[in-house]
C-alpha cells in the first residue's frame, strides 16, 4: 500500500516538475525527494515540525532511522552526502564486493552507512574525534554488521590533540601542538598505528576528511601506509585552489590522480598493480 510519503513523492511533486517554468525548482525539489524521501525532505526543511532536539526520519532508501540535530549544519551533512554524494567513489574505481574500507572523518556516520548500503560485505573502521558526533554515529549506523567507529581523531602521529568546540559540527580543526589548548583534549592515532592494530594488509578504500589535519599527514616523512592502498579519497580544507603538491605526492606513491568535478577540493588515487 503506498504511504502518504511515497504518493507526494512518486507521483504528485514529479507531476509539479514536468509543469516547467514556474515549476523548474520543484524540479531540484522531486529529485532530492527522490534520492532521501519526502519525510527526510520535509522534516530537515521544516525542523521546527519536530519536537526535541533532535531530527529523527526513516529514510527509506536505507531502511533506517537517521537522528540529526537541530540548529546545526547536520541538515547540510546529510544533503551533500545522500544527495550530492561528496563522499561516493568516482566510476573508475573498483574496491571488489567485500572490501576494507577505512572512513577517516567519520562526522554523524551518514558516509559509513552509504558505504555500507553501497558495498554490504564490506568491513569498515572509521574515526571521529568528536564525543557528540560519534554518539550520533553509533546511533546512526546501529546493528551494521563489522562496521566499528572509534571516538579518536586522526593525525601525522600518536598524540593527545585538541581542538575547539565552538564552530560547525562537520569542522572542528585539530590545533597546531605548539598551541595545544582547544576546549577538548582527545587521543590521535597514527594512519600506521590503525594499520598496526588490525593487522592490516590491503586497504581497499580509504576516505580523508580531517579539517586540514589531511595536508600534515601527506607532508609527513612516513606515507609507507600509502603502499597498502589501493583507493584512496582526500578532502582538502585549504583556500588554495592549487593541488599540485599533493598531486604530486599522491602521483610519486603511484596513484593515478582524478580531481572530482562535483567537489572542487576533492581528490581520488587510484591504485592499477
Amino acid at each position: 500500500m503506498m504511504t502518504i510519503w511515497k504518493f507526494f513523492s512518486k507521483i504528485v511533486v514529479p507531476v509539479l516538475a514536468n509543469l516547467g517554468g514556474t515549476f523548474q525548482r520543484a524540479n531540484k525539489i522531486s529529485g532530492l525527494i527522490n534520492h532521501v524521501g519526502l519525510e527526510a525532505y520535509i522534516k530537515i526543511k521544516y525542523p521546527f515540525i519536530s519536537l526535541g532536539k533532535y531530527i529523527i526520519f526513516n529514510l527509506d532508501t536505507y531502511n533506517r532511522e537517521l537522528k540529526l540535530r537541530k540548529n546545526s549544519i547536520d541538515s547540510e551533512v546529510f544533503k551533500y552526502t545522500f544527495y550530492d554524494q561528496f563522499h561516493k567513489p568516482i566510476s573508475q574505481v573498483n574496491i571488489g564486493s567485500a572490501p576494507l574500507i577505512l572512513d577517516f572523518g567519520a562526522n554523524i556516520g551518514f558516509s559509513v552507512l552509504m558505504y555500507k548500503h553501497w558495498y554490504p560485505d564490506a568491513k569498515i573502521i572509521a574515526f571521529e574525534l568528536d564525543q557528540d558526533n560519534y554518539n550520533l554515529a553509533i546511533y546512526n549506523t546501529r546493528g551494521l554488521e563489522n562496521v566499528t567507529i572509534h571516538n579518536k581523531a586522526i593525525s601525522d602521529r600518536s598524540s593527545i590533540v585538541s581542538y575547539n568546540k565552538s564552530g560547525r559540527e562537520d569542522g572542528y580543526v585539530i590545533l597546531d601542538p605548539m598551541d595545544n589548548c582547544g576546549d577538548v583534549k582527545i587521543e590521535s592515532l597514527s594512519i600506521n598505528d590503525v594499520i598496526s592494530e588490525y593487522n592490516i594488509t590491503t586497504i581497499n578504500y580509504v576516505k580523508i576528511d580531517i579539517e586540514g589535519t589531511e595536508v600534515d599527514i601527506l607532508r609527513a616523512k612516513d606515507l609507507s601506509w600509502m603502499r597498502l592502498v589501493k583507493n584512496i579519497n582526500i578532502e582538502f580544507h585549504t583556500i588554495e585552489d592549487d593541488m599540485s603538491e599533493f598531486i604530486d605526492i599522491l602521483t610519486c606513491q603511484g596513484f593515478e590522480v582524478y580531481r572530482h568535478d562535483d567537489h572542487w577540493s576533492s581528490i581520488s588515487g587510484i591504485r592499477r598493480n
